[in-house]
């Protein structure tokens, strides 16, 4: 992920009540375990609680996943790899800009599996990303951080966690950011 990417997961707001009876700030997820995993390139076919969640929430989604699908492939463009029935990517980068998506579905293509998107926050009036919580509102999405706090799909909840992102710190202050990060004073999300 780059730097000035802001990281959020899509959660159908009827499945997270559907699993805790009603929409908590935040879930318990350890994104560090899963960057070092991916960092380490160690990687297994095991379901971790983040995935296991998303799958038991996203069952209780009504709308046709293509309807989603459709919906972003008229943001952003498909990736040219790994692309497949139930695999759909979509990067779009630019000198100014580097969005993308992930909707991964089950294999009769009826029901999302999981959907995450990352905004870059350089991207003049963030277009790509209030996109994104316009869908989310359309659908009646919950969206999470990369620090598991869940959020409505209005633009200035989701502001809160922005500012209190390491995206948002290095698009400010990419010296501070640097220096921050080399004396130990951030942990990379």
């Amino acid at each position: 992920m780059a730097i000035h990417q802001f990281y959020l997961t899509a959660f159908p707001r009827k499945g997270i009540i559907e699993q805790f009876g009603d929409v908590p700030s935040k879930l318990e997820v350890d994104f560090n375990k899963r960057t070092e995993n991916f960092l380490e390139n160690e990687f297994n076919d095991e379901i971790d609680y983040l995935e296991e969640l998303m799958q038991k929430c996203w069952l209780f989604f009504e709308p046709n996943p293509k309807e989603i699908i459709t919906q972003i492939d008229k943001k952003l463009e498909r990736e040219n790899w790994g692309n497949d029935n139930t695999s759909n990517k979509w990067k779009t980068e630019t000198n100014n800009s580097d969005n993308d998506a992930w909707l991964l579905t089950n294999n009769e293509i009826t029901k999302i599996e999981e959907f995450t998107f990352r905004a870059d926050l350089r991207q003049k009036n963030l277009k790509f990303l209030k996109e994104m919580i316009d869908l989310a509102k359309n659908y009646d999405l919950i969206l999470m951080n990369s620090k598991g706090n869940l959020s409505e799909p209005k633009m200035n909840e989701i502001g809160k966690l922005i500012e209190d992102s390491n995206a948002f710190r290095y698009v400010t202050n990419p010296i501070k950011f640097l220096s921050d990060l080399n004396e130990g004073k951030i942990i990379i999300e």
